[in-house]
């Protein structure tokens, strides 16, 4: 996302100063919304067919501290 965000306007001469703001808000966005990718969700339904819950619960609070992190960085 961070990526997506950020090379595409790099090239066309923005500075990433200006797009702050865009990744700013696309994180508060997917922490609000609990985003997880089409690939991730597939791979987390197979997991929770074969049992271990515990370890998807896991990855989902490490997701969601993601998000956290990347919001307490771009706010300093």
């Amino acid at each position: 996302m961070l990526q997506t965000n950020v090379e595409a306007p790099q090239r066309e001469g923005t500075l990433i100063i200006e797009m702050l703001p865009t990744v700013h808000t696309s994180n508060t966005e997917r922490l609000a919304s609990k985003f997880v990718t089409l690939k991730t969700k597939h791979l987390m339904t197979q997991m929770l067919e074969d049992g271990p819950k515990e370890e998807c619960k896991e990855f989902l609070q490490h997701k969601e501290g993601l998000y956290i992190s990347c919001l307490i960085y771009l706010n300093v």
